[in-house]
């Protein structure tokens, strides 16, 4: 992919785009709390790009850290799979669910640990959009699966899309308070982030995407899911990630922190719905799916009915 593409893109005119005196990547690495890849992700990635892999090899990696593998087994034994009997090791789950599932549910447990918690001066209510960010997962894989098979990679895509909001609202909270401000003024939030910070949420995801290297069709998602027309790779993801963010925030599943629900794109949207489909019931299909397994990830509100 093109180092030189704003993922986020721009939608406001060039003169209203204030020129930064850094360049985004410069701002990126002078975060020096910026987390590095977490050993035990580094190693699942090494391990599962060996032809070899095999759901032992992962199970050895993963158990290594207790509470990751008690994380993994609370998803995977949630109503969202499925399973007609409980799985009590990871090397059960892998086999029952597949190698890819289990990494890709490795990756999404382990961003929500590093960057689970809000910051002191926070503009933005980090749990509920962790849980938008779990609404925009499970509405991407259901869309993407009226079509086409295996939305795994699409959950995992869905889950990391607005990573970037949570990096600049931890990172860079004085300058991401302005942004928000402007926002809650009536600002459209890509406009607003242009403005204030010159790059959007979405460059800053795909700069975290590269640091940890991520899978090509992972950093497309989060780069593209505004403009995935934009995207030189996996326009089917990419797609299914743009229609279940909106779809996400018009269910009000979790805070996407932005105040409108933005336009679908028709050649995505067509690209999974013809006149005729049932949009209600899949609609329906995504709030119950969402519930199902929010618990699992320990995103319930606390005051939520059971």
């Amino acid at each position: 992919m093109d180092e030189n593409l704003d993922g986020g893109g721009c939608y406001c005119e060039g003169k209203e785009v204030l020129t930064m005196q850094k360049s985004l990547q410069a701002m990126i690495d002078s975060m020096s709390d910026l987390p590095s890849m977490p050993d035990i992700l580094e190693e699942l990635f090494r391990v599962t790009s060996t032809p070899s892999c095999s759901s032992k090899d992962v199970a050895r990696v993963l158990e290594k850290d207790q509470g990751l593998t008690a994380k993994l087994l609370r998803v995977a034994n949630s109503p969202f799979y499925g399973l007609s009997r409980k799985v009590d090791t990871v090397e059960r789950a892998c086999t029952v669910l597949g190698l890819n599932t289990v990494k890709n549910m490795a990756l999404s447990v382990s961003i929500m640990d590093v960057f689970g918690s809000a910051g002191v001066r926070s503009s933005i209510d980090v749990a509920e959009m962790w849980r938008h960010n779990l609404g925009c997962a499970v509405s991407a894989k259901a869309v993407f699966e009226t079509r086409f098979k295996g939305g795994d990679d699409v959950f995992v895509g869905g889950i990391l899309h607005d990573i970037g909001k949570i990096i600049l609202d931890t990172y860079m909270q004085d300058e991401y308070f302005e942004v928000m401000k402007l926002h809650d003024s009536g600002v459209p939030l890509l406009d607003s982030e242009i403005r204030v910070l010159g790059r959007t949420h979405a460059a800053v995801g795909r700069i975290l995407a590269r640091r940890w290297r991520f899978p090509e069709k992972v950093e497309a998602m989060i780069a593209f899911h505004h403009r995935p027309k934009e995207t030189k790779v996996a326009m089917d993801h990419v797609a299914a990630v743009h229609v279940g963010n909106e779809i996400a925030k018009a269910l009000m599943l979790g805070k996407s922190n932005e105040i409108y629900v933005m336009p679908i794109d028709k050649t995505c949207w067509d690209m999974f719905f013809k006149n005729g489909d049932n949009i209600e019931g899949l609609l329906f299909k995504i709030q119950e799916e969402f519930y199902q397994i929010e618990d699992a990830f320990g995103l319930r509100p606390k005051n939520a009915e059971v």
